[in-house]
């Protein structure tokens, strides 16, 4: 599931990304590599994997205890004899901790998108730009020229 800030990011990188020098293909398989990188919000990924460690635990904890640690099989042993010394305070304080550090990284690099999204908007509008320049500043330095010669060929009313 995606965070709703991350979505909204995303689409107005596509919309803006539609007029994008490099094209829309581009723009939407960088964003799609960034939104993905563990590297920009990696608690929130550590928040994954513990979820997944922790419904492994609970479906078979003989074989996951046993894959990830080997020397924990009397902990497994307590738990089983124990039921009600289940540690759910420290994996709902965990998770806590885990949802607000992920909020929190989530906000960071979703700053840093609007960020890339504005320069995007501003190499969109160099690009525009330079298309006019070159569209309508040849044009009428083109005539400017060609009149101003063909006015300095003729004879004013001076002249005569």
């Amino acid at each position: 599931m995606i965070h709703p800030l991350v979505r909204d990011l995303y689409k107005r990188a596509l919309n803006v990304g539609r007029d994008y020098p490099l094209g829309l293909p581009y723009v939407r398989k960088q964003w799609k590599q960034a939104i993905r990188n563990v590297d920009n919000t990696p608690s929130c990924y550590q928040q994954q994997q513990h979820q997944q460690q922790h419904q492994q635990s609970q479906s078979d904890p003989q074989q996951s205890q046993h894959s990830q640690h080997p020397n924990t099989s009397t902990r497994l042993t307590e738990r089983r004899m124990n039921p009600s010394h289940h540690s759910s305070v420290s994996s709902s304080s965990s998770s806590s901790y885990f949802s607000v550090q992920c909020e929190r990284e989530i906000r960071k690099a979703v700053g840093k998108g609007r960020f890339m999204i504005r320069e995007m908007i501003g190499v969109i509008q160099l690009k525009k730009y330079r298309t006019m320049h070159r569209r309508y500043d040849d044009i009428s330095t083109t005539t400017t020229t060609t009149t101003t010669t063909t006015n300095n060929n003729e004879p004013t009313q001076n002249d005569r």
